[in-house]
């Protein structure tokens, strides 16, 4: 007996088995009835073995609103930091109960249109419902409808924001990047040259000559380029616009001088020196 005590912490089988051990040395028992109780005692501690070995049930928490919104903000950043699709929308489920912030939509849709998720459209909806004239959710909402394949959607939808915020230059930059994508290069210069000078920045001019450049009008792109590059000199994607624009009007020395620039800021050769 004291091997199997030693052994390892009592179980509840073998607690009977014990019991009815001491019984038989203290004479307490007839054997044969004793035979019979054990056997029963036996059946009856398996049961008991088997039903402690089962896995337990999942509980079902009732949780107090405060207990609920702190689990969903969990849930939340978890699915951020995973690139969870599902997580995010249950737990967007959760929080869209009680008013969450703007940010926690923008947030979301950045994630979900990396992840190129199907579930970014009716997700920004669910935060444009709550935050109509939120600028961010605006321009992701029209970039997610650009990337699902319903460009001419998320046009119109820039369209509808601007009638109500027309000096959002924000705003009129992304319907003029939906537009220079979709290949409407007119309406986008369009948009573009109304833009007064004292609100026109680097990324407005950029646009422009991207727009001009759709238009073949390469002299003028040329001029909104050099002015996007007096403000940003290393801004890789207007010196290579710049570059091929000089090939194009066959202005060799111009175009080795912004090729040879961009490898001195350590961009990859490998392109540049086929141009050069």
């Amino acid at each position: 007996m004291d091997k199997i005590i030693t052994m390892k912490p009592l179980h509840t089988s073998l607690m009977y088995t014990l019991s009815f051990c001491a019984a038989l040395i203290l004479g307490g028992c007839d054997s044969s009835s004793n035979q019979g109780e054990s056997s029963k005692e036996k059946s009856s501690a398996q049961t008991a073995s088997k039903k402690e070995t089962q896995p337990s049930k999942p509980v079902n928490w009732q949780l107090s609103e405060n207990a609920q919104l702190s689990y969903a903000y969990l849930l939340y950043e978890q699915a951020l930091q995973r690139d969870d699709a599902g997580l995010l929308l249950e737990a967007l489920d959760i929080l869209k109960k009680h008013k969450p912030s703007a940010n926690l939509f923008i947030d979301a849709g950045v994630s979900l249109i990396n992840q190129k998720s199907e579930y970014v459209i009716p997700v920004l909806e669910s935060g444009l419902k709550l935050y109509p004239d939120e600028l961010l959710l605006n321009l992701l909402y029209a970039e997610g409808l650009m990337e699902s394949g319903d460009a001419e959607k998320g046009i119109a939808h820039m369209r509808t924001y601007l009638k109500k915020h027309p000096d959002k230059i924000d705003a009129i930059l992304e319907l003029s990047l939906l537009l220079i994508k979709n290949k409407k290069f007119e309406e986008a210069e369009l948009v573009l040259r109304d833009i007064p000078a004292n609100q026109r920045t680097a990324l407005v001019d950029y646009y422009h000559a991207k727009a001009l450049l759709g238009m073949r009008q390469t002299e003028r792109a040329i001029t909104h380029l050099e002015k996007t590059l007096t403000r940003m000199p290393d801004f890789m994607e207007a010196l290579a616009d710049l570059g091929y624009a000089y090939e194009q009007r066959k202005e060799w020395a111009k175009a080795l001088k912004v090729y040879n620039k961009m490898l001195s800021l350590g961009e990859d050769g490998s392109e540049i020196y086929i141009r050069l």
